[in-house]
């Protein structure tokens, strides 16, 4: 239970990336595409190292039941090319499936638990995720991420999100591997 051990948000002393997303735009996929919700994703890591987005974009639960298939974060393993501008980050750690969720207006994720007790959740905020048009809940507590910023997260606890005018942040499935918890602690902002 590494994740919950740290607290509900633990911020991480991690550098902010200059990303290079213009050169992705005509590659984002719906999120979850059988939800008409305002959000789309592109793939950080997936399957083949493609950008399709399936399914390493769609809810695997649901996936899994439709195609009779038994895909968990931990299979989402090969680096995209947008993943590339992660590798300061991912060569550090185990990382399982990943991907740059962006919210359109309205776009949220209804309260949910992530359960897949192998992996834990690191955020990496990349635009207008401060307060005042991103709201993050966990339980009963609104979250203040922060632009450029890197948090740990327990999604093992219910949590919701809703941004007002849209947003970018990355959402990373880390293995809970020694090698993994060590640098996650290392990097630590406390």
């Amino acid at each position: 239970m590494f994740d919950a051990d740290l607290g509900d948000c633990c911020e991480l002393n991690l550098e902010s990336l200059p990303l290079q997303l213009q050169d992705f735009e005509n590659k984002w996929k719906q999120y979850n595409p059988r939800k008409n919700v305002a959000r789309w994703g592109l793939s950080i890591t997936s399957l083949d190292g493609q950008m399709t987005g399936e399914p390493d974009l769609d809810s695997l639960r649901e996936y899994n039941r439709l195609n009779g298939t038994k895909y968990n974060e931990s299979d989402f393993r090969t680096i995209t090319p947008l993943g590339e501008q992660f590798r300061s980050f991912s060569e550090k750690v185990d990382l399982g499936r990943s991907h740059i969720i962006k919210l359109g207006p309205g776009g949220y994720f209804p309260y949910h638990r992530d359960l897949d007790w192998n992996s834990f959740r690191v955020i990496y905020c990349i635009e207008d995720c401060q307060p005042t048009n991103f709201v993050w809940i966990t339980e009963d507590k609104v979250l203040p991420l922060q632009n450029n910023k890197w948090y740990v997260l327990n999604t093992k606890k219910v949590h919701s999100t809703f941004s007002f005018n849209g947003c970018k942040f990355a959402v990373f499935n880390v293995i809970k591997s020694e090698r993994s918890v060590r640098h996650i602690v290392r990097s630590l902002a406390i």
